[in-house]
């Protein structure tokens, strides 16, 4: 039997559910339904503002190992230079020889100004003067420094005032360095030999006399 109430319709083909559209795609395959990726969006932080790895107490520790490191530099600087200077002047010691030679009363002397006054020799020892030449040798005999006579004086003999000398000061400018033996000579005139100690011993003085 048909029910012909007017108040209970049935479903027709306008209360059908409508379909699903179908998704939209943007040009190149990208899916415009996606949520937007974050990935390419995000840019790299400044340089200033990149995070680093070290904190104040690292430049601290930095400053405290390389104030060391400057002075042993400095003094490796140092003491290289010291070891090069001892080595090319030879690492020792050197010493100055000063000294007199007395031109004695046996030999003819003048002196213009009397008792201390300028002299020098005569006759045959009229090389003995003022300027002679004085040098030093080893004991190899290798000369190690020069010098000259220099500041001539007549001296009067206090025990017979007629007799008098004329006494040179030996100037030698160079210092020499340690030998076994030194030799002084004076022009010609023969040399003095004395060993270290008795240079030592006798303050690096020498003591020459010719007539």
């Amino acid at each position: 039997m048909t029910d012909n109430n007017p108040d209970e319709v049935g479903p027709t083909h306008n209360d059908a559910p409508s379909p699903t559209p179908p998704p939209v795609h943007a040009p190149g395959g990208a899916d415009s339904s996606a949520p937007p990726s974050t990935t390419d969006s995000v840019l790299p932080a400044p340089p200033d503002q990149v995070p680093s790895n070290s904190t104040p107490g690292d430049a601290s520790k930095k400053r405290r190992w390389l104030v060391p490191v400057i002075a042993l530099s400095a003094f490796v600087l140092v003491a290289g230079g010291v070891a090069v200077f001892l080595t090319l002047s030879g690492g020792s010691t050197k010493y100055a020889i000063t000294g007199t030679f007395t031109l004695g009363y046996k030999a003819s002397i003048t002196s213009p100004s009397g008792t201390g006054g300028s002299c020098y020799g005569k006759g045959g020892y009229d090389d003995i003067k003022s300027g002679l030449g004085v040098k030093v040798t080893d004991g190899d005999g290798k000369m190690i420094a020069t010098g000259t006579l220099t500041n001539p004086v007549d001296v009067q003999n206090p025990d017979y005032q007629i007799l008098h000398s004329c006494v040179f000061t030996i100037s030698i400018p160079q210092k020499v360095p340690k030998t076994d033996f030194y030799s002084v000579e004076v022009g010609r005139r023969g040399q003095i030999t004395n060993s270290f100690e008795e240079m030592k011993a006798d303050d690096w003085t020498v003591a020459l006399t010719l007539g």
